[in-house]
């Protein structure tokens, strides 16, 4: 997941290799000045919206040990690692933020919700920070819905001469770019399957099915009374986003929460909350070190208010 250590991996390993481990830290800091697209503006920014975050929903004390909780007691390390040692050098299961999987964790555990709707499942890591959460509850099912590419991966990789070009990849690929967290993570490893990573005994809680949001989502709908979070990181088309938004706020109960990572790509959100009076603003904030994306990353969150009121 996405922190301010990774941001070194995007400096020469041998350089950095060659830095004292006394000073590395110090390194890491400044590198906040020296890289536009990690820069300390970002990252102040970034503190603020925990910050802002913190406060409206938990307390900052509170916070600061859910925060704990999930990176030190929950099972999610372990988790990345085994991916991570099971896929060799591919690499590819970061396909959430640090941040947004952990404050994600925090409203689960908080709220104690009995439904949450998650659209975009690829590797699994914020699937499976979501199950540890309704897991520590002993309460709630998630339902997932997810399109990543799986079935097809290897005729396509000999179609494209052992690759995937940028229009074959939007053409079978949902999200059609990578989590900022890390190059190629909205490819699944060849012959996996999405929420490979999720570990057997957090099965119980997820109900998994596979198919485009737009085709599954109505029924799953009609099957539950109603939804308590929606999280979306499926289709970042303006049309697609704006079809799971309108589609889940129906269903979304009153207090309930609506969250979507990568709201800077397009005007989606921004369109969907000016229209409705209801709390909303960021749950995190990312900047990038990467070529891969030009904007910071944001991920914002709206709620339906208490009384029902759109």
């Amino acid at each position: 997941m996405e922190s301010v250590t990774d941001d070194m991996d995007t400096l020469p390993g041998a350089v950095y290799s060659r830095v004292p481990d006394g000073a590395k830290p110090a390194v890491k800091h400044g590198y906040h000045i020296l890289s536009p697209t990690a820069s300390w503006t970002y990252l102040k920014r970034r503190e603020r919206t925990r910050t802002a975050f913190a406060e409206e929903f938990f307390g900052q004390e509170r916070y600061d040990r859910l925060w704990e909780e999930f990176f030190e007691e929950s099972d999610i390390v372990d988790i990345v690692m085994a991916g991570l040692e099971e896929v060799g050098d591919e690499k590819v299961v970061f396909d959430t933020h640090r941040g947004v999987a952990a404050h994600v964790y925090a409203l689960i555990r908080t709220w104690e919700p009995d439904h949450v709707v998650s659209t975009g499942v690829y590797s699994g890591v914020g699937t499976a920070s979501m199950l540890l959460a309704l897991a520590a509850n002993d309460h709630g099912t998630l339902h997932t819905v997810d399109a990543s590419l799986t079935r097809d991966a290897a005729a396509l990789r000999r179609r494209t001469n052992g690759g995937l070009d940028r229009a074959t990849m939007l053409e079978y690929v949902e999200r059609g770019r990578p989590s900022c967290s890390e190059h190629r993570s909205h490819v699944l490893p060849e012959g996996k399957e999405p929420g490979w990573i999720v570990p057997e005994e957090l099965h119980d809680r997820w109900d998994s099915r596979l198919g485009r949001p737009r085709d599954v989502l109505p029924t799953l709908y009609a099957e539950l009374p109603e939804i308590d979070i929606f999280y979306h990181d499926s289709e970042y088309s303006t049309s697609g986003m704006l079809f799971e938004f309108e589609l889940a706020w129906e269903w979304l109960a009153p207090g309930g929460m609506m969250i979507s990572p990568h709201v800077d790509r397009n005007d989606a959100f921004e369109t969907f909350v000016e229209e409705r009076e209801a709390t909303h603003g960021l749950l995190e904030f990312d900047y990038l070190a990467t070529s891969e994306y030009d904007v910071p990353c944001s991920c914002g969150y709206v709620r339906k208010p208490a009384g029902g009121v759109e």
